[in-house]
């Protein structure tokens, strides 16, 4: 929802974008930034689908541009789940919304998650 200005908040914010979780297909979808969570959805051969990742849960990111962590030729912003596992995003948008994602998971937007820098997430 806007803000009065007009400027777009930060539940808004959403994205055009391919994901991927470990070795499992390419999806495509949009992804929304929420105050304490990412929202991803998709569809793939059988219908829609929905990934919701807590940004607490995320233990470190980086954005990977080798072969092949890259997404239909795009860099991926890749990340490390403290659980295990890795969800790589690309933005349909280009390299520059990728850094708003990473600046909205690191709290530079976003002071409430206690996360600031490029540190890894689990060390707070």
């Amino acid at each position: 929802m806007p803000s009065p200005s007009g400027a777009p908040t930060i539940s808004s914010m959403n994205y055009a974008i391919l994901w991927s979780e470990e070795l499992s297909a390419t999806h495509a979808g949009k992804l929304e930034l929420r105050d304490t969570s990412l929202v991803l959805n998709g569809v793939n051969g059988s219908g829609p689908i929905r990934r919701e990742l807590e940004i607490g849960d995320i233990r470190s990111l980086r954005i990977g541009r080798g072969r092949g962590e890259r997404l239909g030729g795009r860099p991926a912003l890749v990340l490390q789940l403290l659980q295990g596992g890795t969800v790589r995003l690309a933005t349909l948008a280009g390299v520059g919304a990728l850094h708003e994602i990473v600046d909205h998971i690191s709290g530079r937007d976003h002071s409430r998650t206690g996360v600031t820098g490029m540190r890894p997430l689990a060390s707070r």
